[in-house]
Order: structure tokens, then sequence, then C-alpha cells
């Protein structure tokens, strides 16, 4: 682990430092993630980064890599949102999610099947729980004479 100094070292003049309101765990996180839904590396929860007084929201420079920092003990823990800077990189991202849009789609194709691959077999379970239940009951009567068969016939 590092020692504060070292932490308050690494973080930059324009970051902003805050605590989790959820678990009180010191972050900062550059200037640009001001006023973004960002999960806490630590406890997971959702906060919202607040914004520097005296700063508009709309002048903050929302293009780059935003990236939440461990601002007490250890600075392991770090959530990056990169935002895409140019046409290609958009491009890219698109195709990257018509991907996974289908491979989605392919991947709920393949649960509807097995989920009635699965109801098919509880059915078929069913019945052959239903039918050993039967020949228990066969077996039973077969083992336990009834009243008729134990009368002596003096």
């Amino acid at each position: 682990m590092t020692d504060s100094k070292e932490n308050r070292e690494e973080l930059g003049e324009n970051d902003i430092v805050f605590d989790c309101p959820h678990c009180d765990k010191s972050l900062a996180i550059d200037y640009r993630g001001a006023g973004l839904a960002i999960h806490c590396p630590d406890c997971g929860e959702e906060i919202e980064v607040p914004i520097p007084e005296g700063v508009d929201i709309t002048d903050i420079d929302r293009l780059g890599v935003v990236e939440v920092k461990d601002a007490g003990d250890s600075i392991s823990s770090a959530e990056t949102m990169a935002i895409p800077e140019s046409p290609d990189q958009i491009r890219m991202l698109m195709t990257e999610l018509d991907e996974l849009r289908f491979r989605r789609r392919f991947l709920e194709q393949q649960r509807n099947k097995a989920v009635k691959g699965l109801q098919a077999m509880e059915r078929q379970v069913t019945a052959l729980r239903t039918a050993l239940d039967q020949i228990e009951d066969i077996l039973k009567q077969l083992r336990e004479p009834s009243a008729d068969d134990t009368q002596n016939l003096t």
C-alpha cells in the first residue's frame, strides 16, 4: 500500500476529491467527471460525482478519459470511462454494438431452446414419478394380504 502523502501527489490539481456517501471511501476523479453517475470502486454503489462550486457543468470538457481514483490509502481501484473522440472510434463501437446485439439474440434463442428442453424433461420426469408411484402402490397391495385372504376357512 502507498501512504496518503504519495496518493495526494498522484492527484492532479484538476481532480475532484469527495467521499462515497455509502461507504465513506475517499475518492478522486478528473474534473471532467463532474456530474457523472459512477459506481464506487470500493462498495459498488452508484454515486453522483459532485460539481465543484463556481463551475458550470456546460463548461466542462467531456472528451478524453475520466478515471476514478481512491484518494485514501490505495489507488489500486479505478473506474475508467473512455469517450470516443473520432468518427472511426464511433463506427468501431457501433460495429461492436451490432455484434453484441447479434450475440445476445443468438444466446436468447439458445436459452429459449434450453428452457423448452428442460420443460419437456420436467414433464417426462413427472410422468415417470407418477408411474413409479402406481407401481409402488401395486407392490404394496401384493405384499399385504387383504382381509379376505387372512380369514380361516374352518
